[in-house]
């Protein structure tokens, strides 16, 4: 029989999303003029780097204090590019060699994840939920091929037939990686690896080469081809289709860095006089995000790197004409997380935007629903058979903090996750989120 609560559910916590409006949020530097933002997690927790008074440093972003992650011993130069459930970070970072080498950064440590035998420098790119880790490094035979950092040991992915350079730029909770490998016809394109065995995802017609940046734990891949017209446009891999998502209007060019499980995408494109401007793409329709700024932020948004299934967005942009990093959040109801997003351990879900003192409820199930909600005009629910998972009032600032142990046996199961609140029938977003 369903509690009362669980009822409420069921008749009251579900509807389309309204049009957001957006916070954004300076993440700082170290000291020098410009910063770039590059990844997220479902927290919002962001990583990138930002400029020393010598040089640039990786930094890591909990929502409230940019941290320097520093260098190796005897380095300069530090970028972070992704970040887990966990915490961990993954980079890069120069060395006293001369060179460079991929870091993972966890409980206060930079680990070095070293190079393929004979390789010389490497960089780390993406990171799951599980800690598995993927980039590239320089060989022996004087390229450079795609990793896979898992369990200590850094696994050579390969390249297509022909190829002599591959890169891997992200991993999801199904071990997927997406990168670009070169191939016997002199060019490269964008991959799709699954169980070892790496797709070649082509180019739009008349394209020569192509490059993935990332892919949702559904398999959807986002990155960048070439056309018949020589230019390069975002594209959206999904369904065995590569679709050209398109450039705004008069644009000639764009490149898709990020996507979450929603399959929202960003990155940029150039506009009708030439400039480049961040992009959001929603169900097939590009949006300028300098559009969904506050009014007199005194940004222009150049580049957006990357998106959670919260909505919350990183990249670069300058403000006031100097160039930082950036990070936006959803003003409405909105849910974050589970983190760190593994099945058998505790894991924290946020939701942030509710009024204060409300109470806040947590909703999961395992399979989508679209129930019309009676009593709430033009509501419904996004869940099927929702289980109450608990609920928490709202603090001073709106957020409520949800926690509580997922089971072992969920591990490789998609949980569905929503928030609401009753005493205005508002709904949050819904999250569907892959446990490794």
């Amino acid at each position: 029989m369903r509690t009362p609560a669980t009822f409420f559910l069921l008749t009251c916590l579900a509807g389309p999303l309204a049009a957001q409006g957006y916070t954004i949020t300076d993440l700082g530097d170290f000291g020098g003029a410009t910063a770039n933002g590059l990844g997220l997690d479902e927290l919002g927790r962001a990583v990138g780097w930002a400029a020393t008074p010598g040089g640039w440093h990786a930094f890591y972003n909990d929502g409230f204090t940019t941290q320097d992650l520093g260098t190796f011993a005897g380095g300069y130069n530090s970028e972070a590019y992704d970040v887990n459930g966990a915490g961990d970070v993954v980079g890069w970072s120069s060395n006293n060699a001369g060179g460079w080498h991929a870091f993972r950064y966890t409980g206060g440590v930079m680990q070095d994840l070293g190079t393929f035998v004979g390789g010389f420098n490497s960089e780390a790119w993406g990171i799951n939920d599980a800690g598995d880790v993927v980039g590239w490094s320089s060989n022996n035979a004087g390229g450079w091929h795609a990793f896979l950092y898992s369990g200590g040991v850094m696994q050579d992915l390969g390249t297509f037939l022909g190829g002599f350079t591959s890169e891997a730029r992200k991993i999801n909770n199904a071990g997927e990686v997406a990168g670009w490998s070169s191939n016997n016809a002199g060019g490269w394109h964008a991959f799709r690896s699954t169980g070892g065995v790496m797709e070649d995802l082509g180019t739009f017609p008349g394209g020569f080469t192509s490059e993935a940046y990332d892919l949702n734990d559904a398999g959807q891949v986002v990155g960048w081809s070439s056309n018949s017209a020589g230019l390069w446009s975002a594209f959206w891999y999904t369904g065995g289709i590569l679709l050209d998502i398109g450039v705004f209007p008069g644009g000639f060019t764009s490149m898709a860095y990020g996507i979450n499980d929603l399959g929202e995408i960003v990155g940029w494109s150039t506009d009708a006089s030439g400039n480049k401007r961040a992009a959001y793409w929603k169900d097939g329709v590009i949006h300028d995000l300098n559009t969904m700024l506050p009014g007199g932020s005194g940004w222009i948004l150049y580049e957006a790197w990357d998106i959670n299934d919260g909505g919350d967005i990183v990249g670069w942009g300058t403000r006031n004409g100097t160039s930082r990093a950036f990070r936006m959040s959803p003003i409405e109801l909105t849910l974050r997380g589970p983190i760190p997003g593994t099945a058998g351990a505790a894991n924290t879900a946020l939701v942030t935007g509710a009024p204060p003192g409300a109470a806040v409820y947590l909703a999961f199930s395992f399979q989508a629903g679209a129930t019309v909600v009676p009593g709430c005009p033009g509501l419904f629910l996004g869940l099927d058979n929702p289980v109450l998972a608990g609920v928490q009032n709202a603090g001073p600032g709106g957020n409520a903090v949800f926690s509580g142990v997922v089971p072992s046996s969920w591990s490789g199961r998609t949980v569905l996750l929503q928030a609401g609140v009753p005493a205005t029938c508002s709904l949050s977003n819904m999250l569907a989120h892959r446990l490794p």
